[in-house]
């Protein structure tokens, strides 16, 4: 899709829980990535911690059906 449409920007957004894949996610060709960092129970801080965010893409943070928006 980025290739067809360049200027759209796909952010990759999870619910609820925290992601099993974090390391593979973090590498795919979109924008940007929401993560919840409510009902993960710490995990998705942790993957965050150790493997990095990947710089340029925007991390959208999901608390509960809130969200905020933080570009790196």
């Amino acid at each position: 899709m980025s290739k067809a449409a360049p200027s759209l920007n796909i952010v990759l957004q999870t619910y609820f829980g925290s992601l099993d894949h974090y390391e593979h996610l973090s590498t795919l060709p979109v924008q940007g990535l929401g993560l919840d960092f409510v009902h993960d129970d710490g995990e998705n801080l942790q993957h965050v911690l150790r493997h990095g965010f990947p710089a340029g893409k925007t991390l959208a943070a999901q608390a509960a059906r809130d969200s905020l928006t933080v570009s790196s």
